[in-house]
């Protein structure tokens, strides 16, 4: 069974940006996992600023002292559609808003649509903040997530594709942490190793997965592998999964991210 799902934390850490500074840009991403089997294709369409920088003599590589902000759309997944603003009060801290739906126009394989949403809008909003640090050529980030998922078919339950959830009826809220450790190899390749969990607050639902990861460059375009498990609570399809995801990013930006 194929599902689509919106990503909002990239599967790695894209390279740490050397440019002075940077406006618009526009970010697409391919994505597949093999268990639980999952597809998507997500658009980032985002403006940035700069809020202050370090001053005096340019640093190589370039210095993380530097503050920003990012308003932008991002569009895919089931489909999908959110705005969000991003507040980077020192580059390797951020903190990010945003409010979108997504749109139910299927039936999900399986599911009985009685009980489960099948058709019609899911209001979310997602608070993040994501952390950074580096030394010499490690890298480490935190991701932690905030979720609450409105809809006006209150008597049924959402099923949260990614983390391969039912949540019951009601706002549902759900709380997720990734995270990476890396080392970053010659040609800007990445290898490291990614946590993720998550859980539906005050249900006993909860999924963990982890995986050894890989990003290579090639031309225009950066690939990443991973190789790992996915468990969750409520299914059976926990066990070995496969994880491939490949992006493309016209012009520049600020962020770590």
């Amino acid at each position: 069974m194929t599902k689509f799902f919106f990503l909002t934390f990239s599967l790695l850490v894209c390279s740490w940006n050397q440019q002075a500074f940077a406006e618009d840009f526009f970010l697409v991403e391919a994505s597949a996992r093999s268990q639980p089997q999952a597809t998507n294709l997500v658009g980032t369409l985002a403006h940035d600023g700069l809020l202050w920088r370090e001053q005096g003599k340019e640093k190589v590589p370039a210095s993380p002292l530097f503050g920003y902000y990012r308003l932008g759309t991002r569009f895919g997944g089931s489909p999908s559609l959110a705005g969000f603003l991003q507040i980077a009060p020192i580059a390797p801290v951020v903190f990010e808003i945003q409010r979108g739906f997504t749109q139910r126009f299927s039936r999900p394989a399986g599911f009985d649509c009685d009980q489960v949403q099948c058709f019609g809008q899911i209001q979310r909003t997602d608070y993040s903040l994501r952390l950074a640090a580096a030394y010499e050529n490690f890298i480490l980030i935190e991701s932690l997530l905030w979720r609450e998922l409105e809809t006006e078919a209150n008597s049924q339950k959402i099923f949260i594709e990614l983390e391969n959830m039912l949540a019951s009826p009601g706002v549902r809220r759900f709380f997720q942490n990734t995270s990476l450790l890396a080392y970053r190899l010659p040609e800007d390749r990445l290898l490291g190793f990614r946590l993720d969990s998550g859980i539906l607050i005050n249900e006993s639902q909860n999924f963990n997965a982890a995986y050894l990861v890989y990003r290579q460059p090639w031309q225009e375009f950066q690939i990443s592998f991973g190789a790992g498990q996915f468990r969750a609570s409520n299914s059976n399809l926990d066990g070995f999964s496969l994880i491939l995801s490949m992006s493309r990013k016209w012009g520049d930006s600020l962020s770590l991210f």
